[in-house]
């Protein structure tokens, strides 16, 4: 917001609308950084097992499928869902970066998705006219049924802060880790610009990875269900009531 109206007031001081910048001598707002927060096998598997039934349990179990952004699913429009092809077309207008994707559906993210109820709306989440909305309550009554299993399982450490959005970095760390999942297929699957398209290689490299993206989530849909269902092991794996 301050870059945006320090741009704005410079122009009308060099229109003659205006003496000085308002927003000139403002400090700017402290920043962390980038996250570097990376949940594990164990800590997904906890989270998983303490969703529940709600929109915002199929809001995250979608997220962790398909490594989309919270705002992309948040939002989501039947009419965006092409549930004969299996994919979820995400407009430009809603992308991030301004520029149309599509994110392939997973048995069991289609699945999901077929079986959502459509009550007269044209969202897939939320109530009334809006997407869905509830993200800081939903987070907050999801990390307290994490902090009872793990009370219940006899665990005192509570676990490390998270959120959302470390489910795409969970993706991209463990994709390529423990699938090999190459990086360019990573990036396509975020819905980043990689590197390895930008300047003349981006001119000449139109591809979407399409065909890699879908075989890439297939892989780790299958990877999350051996997670969840506990036939790969993870350090750390809390259910409800038990500690295996």
């Amino acid at each position: 917001m301050l870059g945006s109206l320090s741009g704005y007031f410079t122009w009308l001081i060099r229109e003659g609308l205006l003496e000085a910048n308002p927003a000139g001598h403002v400090n700017k707002a402290v920043t962390n950084g980038s996250r570097a927060r990376v949940l594990s096998l164990g800590e997904f598997r906890e989270i998983w097992h303490a969703l529940g039934t709600s929109d915002y349990a199929d809001i995250v179990r979608l997220l962790a499928w398909t490594a989309a952004r919270k705002s992309e699913v948040g939002g989501m429009r039947f009419d965006e869902l092409d549930l004969d092809s299996a994919e979820f077309n995400v407009p430009a207008a809603r992308a991030r970066n301004g520029k149309p994707r599509t994110i392939p559906l997973t048995p069991s993210a289609l699945a999901l998705l077929e079986a959502r109820p459509r009550n007269g709306r044209e969202l897939v989440f939320g109530h009334g006219r809006d997407g869905f909305t509830g993200w800081a309550r939903a987070k907050a009554a999801l990390d307290q049924r994490i902090a009872a299993a793990r009370q219940a399982a006899g665990i005192t450490a509570p676990m490390e802060p998270w959120v959302v959005h470390d489910l795409r970095r969970f993706f991209a760390t463990q994709a390529s880790e423990i699938l090999g999942v190459a990086p360019h297929v990573v990036e396509a699957a975020l819905g980043h610009i990689a590197v390895f398209k930008s300047g003349v290689a981006g001119v000449y490299n139109r591809s979407s990875y399409g065909v890699e993206h879908r075989r890439a989530l297939e892989r780790w849909a299958q990877l999350l269900d051996e997670v969840v269902s506990g036939k790969r092991p993870a350090a750390t794996i809390v259910r409800f009531g038990k500690r295996r």
